[in-house]
């Protein structure tokens, strides 16, 4: 995953509610959780 489907997943999910540290680290929470 690069940096710019990162900042759109942000974009997409978040609305600019989160931070792109918060959005990588519920990506790494749902890998380790899932």
């Amino acid at each position: 995953m690069n940096l710019l489907e990162i900042k759109n997943i942000h974009k997409e999910y978040y609305k600019g509610d989160k931070s792109v540290i918060d959005v990588l680290s519920d990506i790494n929470f749902s890998v380790k959780k899932g």
